[in-house]
């Protein structure tokens, strides 16, 4: 017994010195160059309470919508032929058509209500019209819940809005 034990552990010693050390994982390279929570976080709290309030939010949007320059390079490889970096009428029409293609389209209650010809696609007029109707309930969202009267609605106002929606 004791000798059956005594092999085991020498096994088991000899795997163990002899076994390959584990490689350490990879990192990913982020391609866009995005901080992290912890860089973020030291570059825009700026009362060093943990969280981050709406002005330190702002910031942050600024900041960050500069390195959202331009169409997203898949994207840009795909639709953006004249290569300007963004997506002009004809190419954002291609992009719909291919979206289109893929099954993607508006959920069936809003193409009841904005498809007017009934053909199962929005004409650019019926999308003009469409975003219309966006740009007017946000309009009226903006007027009843924007208690602060800065031209948008901060995260207290969105819950208001939001539990005000559920009752309804």
């Amino acid at each position: 017994m004791k000798s059956l034990s005594l092999v085991m552990m020498h096994l088991f010693l000899s795997f163990a010195l002899f076994a390959a050390p584990a490689e350490k994982p990879k990192k990913v390279e982020n391609k866009r160059s995005f901080p992290s929570r912890g860089e973020v976080m030291k570059k825009f709290d700026a009362n060093k309470d943990g969280k981050l309030s709406e002005e330190e939010r702002k910031n942050l949007r600024n900041e960050m919508s500069g390195l959202r320059a331009g169409v997203p390079p898949l994207l840009a490889k795909k639709f953006d032929k004249d290569g300007d970096g963004k997506l002009s009428e004809v190419e954002r029409s291609e992009f719909r058509k291919d979206l289109a293609s893929k099954g993607r389209r508006l959920p069936p209650h809003l193409m009841q209500r904005f498809d007017t010809n009934g053909d199962g696609e929005l004409s650019d007029e019926e999308r003009s019209g469409a975003r219309q109707a966006w740009e007017d309930r946000k309009q009226e969202m903006l007027k009843k819940f924007d208690a602060d009267g800065d031209g948008k609605l901060n995260v207290e106002e969105r819950r208001e809005a939001i539990k005000q929606a559920k009752l309804c």
